[in-house]
């Protein structure tokens, strides 16, 4: 295992990963999660120019049904997030709603957002 300290949702601690891409974070006990590596890359750097598909979630065709709902790139919809008040269930609807998103790929797309702005706004 390989221990990087991070922040995580306003926590200081320590995270290991293993070679399978799961990783531990420890806060004086440990707390099991597994995220995918398109999650761990969307997380671990800024926004930039990124397309909506590559929000975790999001593949090409939710990518290409967002776009064509004028959600082309993840800044858009991030901002969306953030206009709905980081209200994940809120936000979850609206992206079922808009792009037939399902349960599983609407938590990950808010699960990533809300990943993201812990790391780079809050």
């Amino acid at each position: 295992k390989q221990w990087y300290q991070r922040r995580v949702r306003g926590f200081q601690g320590l995270i290991s990963f293993d070679f399978e891409g799961r990783f531990e974070f420890v806060i004086g006990f440990s707390v099991a999660m597994t995220t995918s590596q398109k999650h761990r890359n969307f997380v671990g750097e800024p926004m930039g120019n990124k397309k909506a598909s590559e929000i975790p979630g999001i593949g090409e065709v939710l990518g290409e049904r967002l776009s064509n709902q004028g959600f082309s790139d993840a800044t858009v919809i991030l901002g969306q997030f953030l206009l709905l008040k980081q209200d994940e269930e809120l936000f979850q609807e609206w992206l079922k709603d808009c792009c037939a998103a399902n349960a599983k790929q609407a938590r990950d797309c808010c699960g990533a957002l809300r990943d993201w702005c812990s790391a780079f706004i809050l």
